[in-house]
């Protein structure tokens, strides 16, 4: 039975929240990604083989604040808690650009995206991915603002 959006320790309903993780919280959660789900011993082993060492009881927090912000479920039905993430990477990819967007580019996409491009550390495939979605949108009669002047 997993406890869903639920803390392990209250059992309080927490929301969504993919704003303000630290960096320790982002780790845990991409080892919960790349696990699907597992118990803290097995998410600190694959947070150990991305090459970030932490102690099990640091883990075992950092996945409390995780559950209490919503990110993450806790299974308490066995003697060893299992953990499973409640937000996919897709999901989560979408919020942070979202919030960058209009917290530093006032909304501006085409903006982002001109710094990434000339930051100059697109891959070809990448090069070859951005221009095929610029074509289609092209093709699909993107509406273009009216610049004020």
């Amino acid at each position: 039975m997993v406890s869903m959006a639920y803390n392990c320790r209250t059992m309080t309903k927490s929301t969504i929240q993919t704003r303000h993780l630290a960096d320790g919280e982002l780790r845990v959660l991409q080892a919960l990604w790349a696990l699907g789900s597992a118990p803290v011993r097995d998410v600190q082993a694959e947070v150990a083989a991305a090459g970030h060492e932490l102690a099990y009881n640091t883990v075992q927090t950092v996945l409390s604040r995780l559950v209490e912000k919503g990110l993450v479920a806790c299974d308490k039905s066995s003697a060893a808690h299992r953990f499973s993430p409640l937000v996919t990477k897709e999901r989560f990819r979408k919020d942070r650009v979202r919030e960058l967007l209009q917290k530093v580019f006032d909304g501006a996409s085409g903006g982002l995206a001109l710094q990434l491009v000339k930051q100059g550390k697109l891959s070809e495939e990448e090069i070859d991915g951005l221009q095929e979605a610029l074509d289609d949108l092209k093709k699909k009669g993107v509406k273009r603002k009216r610049r004020v002047r």
